[in-house]
């Protein structure tokens, strides 16, 4: 009896096993018919492909294994191209810890800055998010630099559509009082009495002729390397020297200079006329020494007819 049962046991184990051994064989056929399949149809689009586009399917694979294959780089959650690279992007790194919309509308304040040369005056257009501090750095110009040429008060703010007038250089204007040396100013603001004695620029004499026809003297030098000239509303102004006109601006604030013009001169220096009525001429065109470029008035800050009258990079014999 018992050995009755351990046949039927045994039989019993052999008939899983047999179960078993097609189970496995069936799923093994069928693995391997869809792999066959899949080779098939990957034959199949290889073949398309290469029939319309003259490549094989693996050339693409190789592409795709070149780029997995490039150096990985430190922080992979960041895009491989740079953002300034992209076509509209529209930041500027700051001190290395934060990107700022840069954009303005005559382009963003890196353009502007890189499209200023050593002897040009520079006017920026404050857009949203800007700062002083992101404006200066691109300029190349301490904040100060930027906040006495437009009368920014200590702690004031920008405002969008405000047009900043930038110097090609980092500095300040001094107006010299009783009392004053070159030592003492130096020590006021923290410079070097020999880069003080050079500020000023050299003395041209005879190169610029007076910008008016008459007028008061109003106030001596101040601002930058100006003057102011009192004459009736509407009186013609003139070209101190001949040039080409770098900058005609017949609207707007303009950092308190009003309607203005700037002319470079062939020496390398530049006159500016501010506060203007109304301009005789655009931007690009070329003067003659005594040739109406403008007309007196009281445009930006202003508190009368008037002219304000620059030299950049020459001292102002007027």
């Amino acid at each position: 009896m018992e050995d009755q049962k351990g046949k039927s046991k045994a039989a019993s184990k052999k008939l899983l096993f047999q179960k078993k051994f097609l189970a496995l064989w069936l799923v093994g056929a069928t693995l391997a018919a869809v792999i066959h399949a899949r080779e098939a149809e990957a034959l199949s689009i290889s073949s398309f492909i290469k029939s319309i586009f003259g490549f094989a399917n693996d050339e693409v694979v190789e592409k795709q294994q070149d780029v997995s294959e490039a150096p990985q780089k430190p922080f992979p959650f960041l895009s491989a191209t740079p953002l300034l690279a992209l076509e509209h992007a529209e930041v500027e790194i700051v001190d290395n810890i934060a990107l700022v919309s840069t954009v303005g509308p005559l382009g963003n304040v890196a353009e502007a800055a890189e499209s200023s040369s050593s002897y040009e005056i520079s006017t920026y257009t404050v857009r949203e998010g800007d700062s002083l501090g992101l404006i200066a750095h691109s300029f190349g110009v301490s904040v100060n630099t930027i906040t006495w040429a437009n009368n920014i008060p200590r702690g004031g703010v920008l405002t969008p559509g405000q047009v900043l007038v930038i110097l090609p250089v980092s500095g300040v204007r001094h107006t010299v009082r009783a009392g004053d040396t070159i030592n003492s100013i130096a020590k006021k603001y923290d410079g070097q009495p020999r880069k003080i004695v050079r500020g000023g620029g050299p003395e041209i004499i005879g190169y610029y002729a007076r910008p008016l026809s008459g007028g008061r003297k109003t106030q001596g030098i101040h601002g930058y390397n100006g003057v102011d000239i009192a004459n009736p509303l509407g009186s013609p102004v003139f070209a101190s020297a001949p040039g080409t006109v770098i900058v005609a601006r017949n609207s707007g604030w303009n950092g308190g200079y009003g309607r203005y013009i700037v002319v470079a001169h062939p020496n390398g220096t530049q006159t500016l006329y501010a506060h203007l009525n109304g301009l005789a001429i655009t931007a690009g065109a070329s003067v003659s020494r005594g040739q109406t470029i403008g007309f007196v008035g009281s445009s930006g800050k202003s508190t009368g007819p008037h002219l304000h009258f620059e030299i950049r990079g020459a001292k102002n014999p007027f």
